[in-house]
């Protein structure tokens, strides 16, 4: 599912916020594919694939 594929950066934080919140006060944990490097700056652990090589 593209949660925040084609809206416009604020829209998209605050997406992300909403996310955060609701992991938080549920421990519910988000697996998030993205090529925005805002984006994956802004997750608690981040893996990259690299030539074919989870780092």
């Amino acid at each position: 599912m593209a949660l925040t594929a084609n809206l416009d950066t604020q829209t998209a934080h605050h997406i992300i916020d909403l996310m955060h919140t609701l992991g938080r006060d549920s421990g519910t944990t988000f697996l998030i594919a993205t090529h925005d490097d805002r984006m994956a700056a802004r997750c608690s652990r981040r893996l990259q694939l690299i030539d074919g090589v989870l780092q």
